[in-house]
C-alpha cells in the first residue's frame, strides 16, 4: 500500500470512531469503501483476534440455516477495552482475503441493528447470555429499551451453541424471560457445532 493509500485508509478509519462514517466495507483487494453495499441476511460480528476456521464454518452454516448471504463484521470501539489502532485494524483486515469485512464503530447490538435493519446477527452461547443480562446496559438505554430498539429494526438472534468447561450449551440452557424468546432462534448443532475459540488459540 502506498503513503498516500495508507493516509486515505487511516482518514477513512478515524471518520468511522468518530462516527462521520457509520460503515466502511474492507474488500479483499485491500480497499476501504463506504459506497459498497454488500446484500445480508445475517451479520456475524467479532474481533477476530484471530479470525480461525470456525468463524468461517459459522458464517457457512448460518448461510444454509438462513438461506442469505451471511458477512463479518467488525467494530474498531469496544465498551470494554480501548478503540483498535489503525495497524491493529489493517492487521485483522488482511485475514479476510476471500470475503468482504464490515468496519463500524457499533460497539452494542443496538448500535449495529441500527446500521444493518433487518438482519439476524449470528451470536455464539456465551454472547446470547450477556444479550439478555441488564447488566451490560445503561441506565440510559436499559435492557428492555435496548431489545426494543433491535426489535423495531427488524433484527433477530440466531443462537449457536458453544462449550462452556465440559459441557456444550445451546439456547435451551438459558433462562429465556417468554417476552424475549421471539428474538432468539437456536442455530441447530446438527448444523455447527466448532469447539475452538480465539482465546484458546491465542492462549496456545
Amino acid at each position: 500500500m502506498s503513503s498516500d493509500q495508507q493516509d486515505s485508509a487511516a482518514l477513512s478509519l478515524e471518520a468511522v470512531r468518530r462516527g462521520e462514517t457509520p460503515l466502511l466495507w474492507s474488500l479483499p483487494d485491500g480497499r476501504l469503501l463506504s459506497s459498497v453495499k454488500p446484500q445480508q441476511r445475517g451479520i456475524v460480528s467479532g474481533s477476530f483476534d484471530p479470525r480461525h476456521h470456525g468463524h468461517e464454518q459459522l458464517r457457512d452454516a448460518a448461510q444454509r440455516f438462513l438461506q442469505g448471504p451471511v458477512h463479518f463484521e467488525m467494530s474498531l470501539t469496544n465498551v470494554e477495552k480501548p478503540a483498535m489502532d489503525d495497524a491493529t485494524v489493517e492487521r485483522r483486515c488482511h485475514q479476510f482475503h476471500d470475503h468482504p469485512l464490515a468496519l463500524t464503530a457499533a460497539a452494542t447490538f443496538v448500535e449495529k441493528a441500527v446500521l444493518f435493519p433487518q438482519t439476524v446477527f449470528v451470536v455464539g452461547f456465551d454472547t446470547a447470555v450477556r444479550i439478555i443480562d441488564s447488566r451490560f446496559y445503561s441506565n440510559d438505554k436499559p435492557l428492555h429499551a435496548a431489545l426494543t430498539t433491535i426489535t423495531d429494526q427488524a433484527c433477530s438472534f440466531l443462537v449457536a451453541g458453544r462449550l462452556v468447561g465440559e459441557r456444550f450449551q445451546t439456547l435451551n440452557d438459558i433462562d429465556m424471560p417468554p417476552a424475549l424468546g421471539a428474538l432468539f432462534e437456536e442455530l441447530p448443532a446438527a448444523l455447527f457445532r466448532e469447539d475452538v475459540s480465539s482465546t484458546g488459540l491465542r492462549e496456545e
